[in-house]
């Protein structure tokens, strides 16, 4: 029987574990080389940072770092298949690829769009690249073997993170399980590890109780994990606040260490690692950061109607690329599957919202809820905010660029607004319940599994 709803996490884990690895293993052989959404650019950073290069050079009207030259042809092997679902990968190109070994001269790569994210969400790929050259690996398995560790750490850490939430760890389950979630996890990108990052924070976060305060170092540690995140995307810094909204009246002074501690980092980062390499993206389009940021100056509240006005334009295709747009966004799943993931989302949230008996009725718990959820939604108005600053011609009157993927690594956080169940033991009909959420769960996973082989092998393979 389901005593407390710590046994019941640790079943969501046991769940979830061989779920992952399975789809890690899907994502890695279906996937053709550099099919997911600027993976040659993320494993260009990602090589980069295996020698060393924590921060990239601008020289000759580039950005990005001198890497090994013969990576350039390999990278642009498959750029065919891109937009082109008529057109299928073959196994002979991959064994062609495998001649192509590590060495030869170095030469200045532009990848601008990866080499201002900072190195701590690039760890696995960059451990892989590493034993890739040092074991003689050509490039290509080099590449596939930090696509096979990427996924497992996502899966592993993914797993311990469901595991120890207090609450929420349903929803948090469901987030991890997206096919979107596996496409970019299993691949060289950055995203999977900041996921996974963020998953695992606010899982620890769960664990915090107001009576029992955590020390310095513990709030210290919590704003290196937010600082990490800060310095692969900015605007997850406004998450680290949830630190103050969390912590008791005793250790409000230590809890502010993790946002300043998050602060400093990706601050630096931005002075460091940004500012000096970063190109203008799109000038011949009329973008450009600078007049952006006077536009937005003088029209201090036109961003929240931007947002709305995105939303309202694109809020479908954000939700689809949420749960999964595939490839370089040209590879949807069935259309039934949006339907289906969108119920599953809801009972998520259904089942996980009920009384909690130690907080739920406090004025007090209602205020703090009430932080985190503006700190959601302020990291959220930060995504569209940059990406009307960096990808957005000025004055326009709709924000360009946002991708639905980027709002997974700061959805983990939404398993905070949940009651904590952690203090009761659960009755007799709660059991039912939760047994028969358990079997449903699974079959949404078998689906998830079915949908997302299917909709690759048609994709790449099936002729």
């Amino acid at each position: 029987m389901f005593k407390k709803s710590a046994l019941a996490s640790r079943v969501w884990a046991a769940i979830f574990l061989p779920f992952a690895l399975l789809m890690v293993v899907i994502s890695v052989l279906a996937n053709p080389p550099f099919q997911v959404l600027d993976e040659a650019a993320h494993f260009l950073r990602a090589v980069q940072v295996s020698q060393g290069g924590l921060r990239g050079v601008k020289q000759e009207g580039q950005s990005g770092g001198y890497v090994p030259a013969n990576l350039l042809p390999l990278l642009h092997g498959w750029d065919d298949l891109r937009y082109h679902p008529e057109r299928k990968a073959s196994l002979a190109n991959i064994e062609k690829a495998d001649t192509i070994k590590w060495g030869g001269n170095s030469a200045l790569i532009g990848f601008p769009n990866t080499v201002t994210y900072g190195p701590f969400c690039y760890l696995p790929q960059t451990f892989a690249v590493l034993l890739g050259r040092f074991a003689h690996l050509s490039i290509i398995r080099t590449y596939y073997f930090a696509k096979i560790v990427n996924g497992l750490f996502f899966a592993l850490v993914a797993t311990l993170s469901i595991a120890i939430a207090r609450r929420g760890d349903m929803f948090l389950l469901l987030i991890c399980a997206l096919p979107m979630t596996f496409d970019l996890a299993a691949s060289l990108s950055q995203d999977g590890p900041l996921i996974v990052l963020n998953a695992w924070l606010a899982a620890l976060l769960t664990r915090h109780e107001r009576n029992r305060p955590w020390s310095w170092a513990a709030w210290g540690m919590m704003g290196f994990g937010f600082g990490a995140a800060g310095m692969a995307k900015p605007p997850e810094l406004a998450l680290s606040l949830i630190a103050c909204c969390i912590a008791g009246p005793r250790e409000q002074g230590r809890a502010l260490i993790c946002p300043v501690i998050a602060a400093i980092l990706t601050l630096v980062w931005l002075i460091v690692g940004v500012m000096p390499i970063k190109l203008q993206f799109l000038p011949e389009s009329g973008v450009s950061d600078h007049d952006q940021l006077l536009y937005l100056w003088h029209h201090p509240f036109a961003l929240p109607i931007l947002i709305v006005r995105s939303i309202a334009t694109y809020g479908t295709g954000y939700y689809e690329q949420f749960i999964g747009v595939l490839g370089w966004l040209d590879t949807p799943l069935p259309a039934w599957f949006y339907g289906a993931a969108f119920v599953i989302f809801v009972a998520a949230l259904l089942m996980s919202f009920g009384r909690d008996r130690h907080q739920a009725s406090s004025v007090a718990a209602f205020g703090w809820k009430l932080g985190i959820a503006a700190s959601i939604l302020s990291a959220t108005a930060g995504v569209f905010l940059s990406l009307y600053v960096i990808w957005t011609p000025v004055g326009a009157p709709l924000i360009h660029g946002v991708h639905g993927r980027y709002f997974l690594p700061i959805a983990c956080f939404v398993i905070l607004l949940f009651p904590d169940r952690s203090h009761f033991t659960e009755a007799t009909g709660s059991v039912t319940t939760r047994r028969a959420t358990t079997y449903l769960l699974t079959m949404w996973l078998f689906v998830t599994i079915a949908v997302f082989s299917h909709t690759l092998i048609m994709r790449f393979w099936a002729v």
